[in-house]
């Protein structure tokens, strides 16, 4: 496939995505049709099915893409503490806002949470970001226990509207982090 045929291929992909987005808006995910999508993106249903075998894999497209998103821009950090996981992890959340409210409204955020939980186990093991005394098993754990608690301040963050900043977010967390373990170890 030359440059220009990849390019046309990932605007296709991106109207669709946009499309769906903007049909979940005003309808419940799983009364969107196929047909639904391909008029509002322009496209005839022969073009989703040359990109897209279901709605749910445009589904699957977004979040593969904001998961590399995430870390491209944690990667971009150079620090992998908690608060630049945390600001990497909730500016992206910002940015697609509007995605993730329509995820979250259609009952869909657990699709998300499988990605991210791939992703943070592949990625700070395979970048070695994890401390290298830990056992295996125990970082796994560890990192499930972190993926949990982003995922579950995040559904919080959703069923509120969206409606704090990540900075009001992460000032949340990082003033209470150290109280919760405190509390745990008292």
């Amino acid at each position: 496939m030359s440059k220009s045929q990849t390019e046309k291929a990932d605007n296709s992909k991106e109207w669709m995505a946009d499309s769906l987005l903007l049909l979940m808006k005003r309808k419940k995910f799983r009364s969107i049709t196929i047909s639904d999508i391909a008029q509002k993106a322009g496209i005839d249903r022969r073009t989703f099915y040359r990109h897209f075998s279901s709605k749910e894999d445009i589904i699957q497209f977004k979040i593969n893409k904001l998961a590399k998103d995430y870390e491209k821009l944690i990667i971009s950090h150079k620090n992998f503490k908690t608060k630049a996981v945390l600001i990497s992890f909730y500016t992206i959340c910002e940015k697609e806002k509007e995605f993730l409210l329509c995820l979250y409204k259609n009952n869909l955020l657990l699709l998300l949470l499988r990605e991210f939980e791939t992703l943070f186990e592949i990625y700070f093991i395979k970048h070695k970001k994890i401390d290298p005394t830990i056992e295996l098993t125990e970082t796994k754990y560890m990192l499930a226990y972190h993926t949990g608690g982003f995922w579950n301040v995040l559904n919080k963050w959703l069923s509120e509207g969206a409606n704090k900043t990540p900075d009001e977010i992460i000032r949340i967390l990082v003033d209470t982090l150290p109280e919760l373990i405190t509390i745990g170890n008292a």
